[in-house]
């Protein structure tokens, strides 16, 4: 009896070709079994938005990409994202989409439109709350019938949420103009690079007016390029070009200001992880400055606040102004409260022309 036991979970192994990997081995397999609900068999799918009921998120991890409806995960509104969470952290460092399926699509109908354009891989940590870019990919057009591209990237840690975050398509509807995006199949995989051995884990420790990284050596390089940026994915600024050491003290940053950090290797083709860190801290001259924005209609506002909170402003208004994040840059009133709660203001991006800020020193 034993011995049919074995024999017959041997036979059933092999019929269905079930793939197991543990969360941190490497494997070429999709890490994300067949998905039946958004729930089911195991993790969670969640997104933006499901269009209709036809093509729900789940659709993307069902294995099933064969036309427009019951196959697709369909948003109708960017920026739009897809995410899975897995059980237990897991380390992610390939994934690919295959473009959605349609009987009658070619490079010139509305399906076709829907293929993303420029978007986002992430994975969520869980200890600073913030979604980290682990791969940026823009101006990807070509794209066929049901193609399927990958794309991989060095990650090295283990993480239970990511996400493909989408800002762009190909173009949108000839006919509405909705800007609808459509993913026939997102796999995930856990794939050994060639340079697995050399790969750099990059670290950062954030201080007063100060970001300190840490990097791990990989051995066969000379020296080490540092870049910076404050928009996750860059476009990065080089630091320094040939770093000896395996760390570097950056001390021309601003408290309150996130900023990004890749480190590559000179001589070869390793390239760290992105790291960010929030410089904090009292400046010691108690810095503050007097943001007055300027509104169409010849409406003036002014704002006496922190430097951080200047900073937080201008980093709302430049990622706003590449298209992402919310309409309006909220206030909060402290000054006068009368007998209310709280008192909010709120400015509009589309509504203001221009803004300065004057800095001064508390004494």
């Amino acid at each position: 009896m034993k011995k049919l036991l074995i024999m017959f979970c041997a036979l059933f192994l092999l019929l269905t070709n079930v793939a197991i990997a543990e969360p941190g081995e490497n494997s070429n397999a999709d890490l994300i079994p067949k998905m039946t609900a958004s729930d089911a068999p195991s993790g969670k799918v969640t997104s933006s938005s499901d269009t209709w009921s036809a093509a729900q998120n789940y659709y993307a991890f069902d294995d099933i990409n064969k036309d427009e409806a019951n196959s697709p995960w369909i948003a109708n509104s960017l920026p739009a994202w897809l995410a899975y969470e897995f059980q237990a952290p897991t380390v992610v460092n390939t994934y690919s989409i295959t473009g959605q399926m349609f009987s009658n699509m070619t490079s010139s109908d509305n399906i076709m439109r829907r293929h993303p354009k420029d978007w986002t891989f992430e994975g969520y940590d869980e200890s600073t709350g913030k979604w980290v870019t682990l791969d940026t990919q823009s101006n990807v057009t070509s794209w066929t019938i049901g193609q399927k591209k990958e794309f991989a990237f060095s990650n090295l840690k283990a993480y239970k949420n990511y996400r493909i975050y989408i800002t762009a398509i190909i173009g949108p509807n000839t006919t509405t103009g909705v800007y609808w995006t459509g993913i026939g199949e997102l796999e995930m995989m856990n794939k050994k690079a060639a340079n697995e051995n050399n790969a750099i884990l990059l670290t950062a420790t954030p201080g007063n007016k100060v970001v300190t990284l840490n990097w791990t050596n990989v051995g066969i390089s000379k020296s080490y390029v540092v870049k910076r940026s404050t928009k996750p994915g860059g476009p990065y600024t080089t630091l320094v070009s040939d770093a000896a050491a395996v760390s570097y003290t950056d001390n021309d940053v601003v408290n309150g200001t996130e900023y990004y950090y890749v480190v590559t290797a000179t001589d070869t083709d390793s390239t760290s992880n992105e790291v960010s860190a929030i410089p904090f801290g009292t400046d010691s001259n108690g810095g503050r400055a007097l943001l007055t924005v300027y509104i169409l209609g010849g409406q003036i506002k002014e704002y006496d606040l922190s430097i951080s909170e200047v900073n937080a402003f201008i980093e709302w208004y430049d990622t706003k102004d590449s298209g992402v994040g919310p309409a309006k840059y909220k206030f909060v009133k402290t000054w006068n409260p009368g007998p209310f709660k709280s008192r909010s203001e709120y400015v509009i991006f589309d509504k203001i022309l221009t803004f300065d800020v004057d800095e001064y020193d508390v004494k």
